[in-house]
């Protein structure tokens, strides 16, 4: 190698860090994930939401909170809300803040659900410099293309920092599961969150074929994914751009689901079966809060999760090890399936 070449090289891992991690990562996780903690401020005394929040739209980059119908923000309280996520263990340190404005409420007939729109976002994995230079290659790479074309929506500089920083948080990729008398599909999803005992909510992009046949049948079947059968599933990925499949042409057995008789993968670790209630649209997302009708739990096991690799640096800058072990396990899921970017 040449002088220069090693010049280079030196100067890339000053900025970059010496091991690139794609920003869309994968780990196994046991469910529910207890690596990162979401708080929310600026009311009475700070809540954790981490299991009553979800991601609700790319562009403008909205939050969704659920609250118990008697304990609501008030107004006043609305207009200085903000998220911390935090590290659960350790020192507790924050990783990333989000602040929000309100935007909206709908009512489910369990929580009452408020959106947010995100005003700042505050990434802390990482050194500012190393950060923003991440960022600038980023841009760069997205303008030398001519645009991000695998969100085929415009999202901008503020959506992309609040990307990066709500998927601090590992968040599980499953397998969604729709069936109605014409046909069906079953697709990957990992824009989605628990926001009650009894409630999840998802979302799915406005323009694609998986919203629409969402919002006409009004349930679906999510199955959590075992870390092993991830690249199967990840190679669905192209279903969201499909009317319909046909299921014997899926990569694996499926199964009848308890409640719905819709097409699961045999090899499912949970499968949670929901009626929709509520299909706020915000803008790039179409936004889908569903009713928990039956969860059946299968198999114990590492669920099939994603976060974002600035987390993924900062949580094995000590264990470069594992991380390598991981990359490799990346490659081996992504394969030459669709694009890294987030959210799938």
């Amino acid at each position: 190698m040449s002088i220069v070449k090693k010049l280079r090289r030196l100067a890339a891992n000053f900025v970059f860090g010496s091991m690139r991690v794609p920003l869309r990562f994968f780990l196994g996780l046991q469910s529910p994930q207890a690596e990162v903690s979401v708080w929310l401020y600026g009311m009475d005394t700070p809540r954790d939401v981490t299991f009553h929040h979800s991601m609700a739209c790319a562009a403008p980059f909205t939050v969704c909170i659920a609250f118990d119908k008697d304990r609501v923000p008030s107004e006043k309280e609305r207009s200085r809300l903000s998220l911390k996520l935090r590290e659960h263990d350790g020192r507790k340190r924050v990783l990333g803040e989000l602040r929000l404005k309100y935007t909206a409420a709908s009512s489910t007939s369990g929580p009452e659900l408020m959106f947010f729109e995100v005003t700042s976002a505050k990434n802390y994995c990482l050194p500012r410099l190393r950060l923003w230079a991440h960022r600038l290659r980023a841009a760069y790479s997205i303008w030398r293309t001519g645009g991000d074309q695998s969100f085929n929506f415009k999202m901008t500089p503020l959506d992309h920092r609040a990307m990066e920083v709500i998927f601090i948080c590992p968040r599980p990729i499953m397998l969604v599961s729709v069936l109605e008398e014409s046909g069906g599909n079953m697709f990957p999803m990992n824009v989605m969150g628990q926001i009650d005992d009894s409630y999840f909510a998802f979302s799915l992009k406005g323009s694609k074929f998986p919203a629409h046949l969402v919002e006409r049948v009004g349930r679906v079947a999510l199955s959590s994914i075992p870390m092993p059968q991830a690249d199967v599933a990840y190679r669905l990925g192209p279903n969201h751009g499909t009317k319909s499949i046909h299921w014997h042409d899926l990569p694996f057995a499926t199964k009848p689901s308890t409640a719905f008789r819709v097409p699961v993968p045999i090899f499912s670790l949970r499968v949670r079966e929901m009626e929709v209630e509520i299909i706020p649209k915000l803008g790039s997302h179409t936004f889908f809060a569903a009713r928990i009708v039956h969860d059946e739990l299968f198999a114990e096991g590492l669920e099939w999760a994603v976060a974002h690799g600035h987390y993924a640096a900062w949580r094995y800058k000590r264990h470069s090890t594992e991380l390598v072990s991981l990359l490799i396990e990346n490659a081996r899921i992504k394969g030459d399936g669709p694009s890294d970017r987030l959210p799938m």
